[in-house]
């Protein structure tokens, strides 16, 4: 059922600018970490790229920032656009996003804003808290991190007891995880 919610398909009758509210507040609304992400992942690139373009507009609008930290979230919000979100389209200007435009990215967040805001900001759709990749059933693990994408895992961890992504052989490999949910989960998060 899993690979259905989040498998690639084709649907002519659907406009691809088509943007449900309903959808959008179910995500936002959602408490549990996992269910979110799935929920996220049913989303369209529109309305996963209003999500991202929300939260920076909110982020820059609320007054608690300085020039430097305002000009890197309007340089990120300029440079995003619906395409980067379209998993089912391998586009090469969201692989370059990935790979060279997200690492800068990162690089630029760590020296504006704490592990706390980064992680809360760019890695997280709202502040809920991810689990360690064990489903409620404790049988079956969930990849929760992508190996590729720095910073996916320290929500959760402390200076003293950093966590890491590892990578690991899951039941279920959903997408959406690392800087902007933009990575497929290839991992579990694991203490040092």
């Amino acid at each position: 059922m899993l690979s259905l919610l989040t498998s690639c398909t084709s649907n002519d009758n659907v406009s691809s600018t088509s943007i449900s509210k309903e959808k959008i507040s179910s995500v936002l609304n959602e408490k549990n970490y996992e269910t979110q992400k799935l929920k996220y992942s049913l989303l369209n690139k529109d309305e996963k790229f209003s999500i991202w373009n929300n939260k920076i507009t909110s982020l820059i609008s609320n007054g608690n920032l300085n020039e430097n930290q305002i000009s890197f979230l309007e340089d990120l919000k300029s440079n995003l656009n619906p395409n980067l979100f379209d998993e089912c389209k391998k586009s090469d200007s969201r692989e370059v996003f990935k790979v060279v435009k997200s690492l800068e990215y990162i690089n630029k967040a760590k020296k504006l804003f704490s592990t706390q805001v980064i992680n809360e900001t760019f890695y997280q759709i709202t502040s809920t808290t991810p689990t360690n990749g064990l489903m409620d059933d404790g049988s079956s693990r969930m990849c929760n991190c992508s190996t590729g994408s720095s910073v996916t895992c320290a929500l959760g961890g402390t200076v003293d007891m950093p966590i890491y992504c590892a990578k690991s052989k899951c039941n279920i490999t959903p997408s959406n995880c690392g800087w902007l949910l933009m990575y497929d989960c290839n991992g579990v998060c694991k203490s040092y």
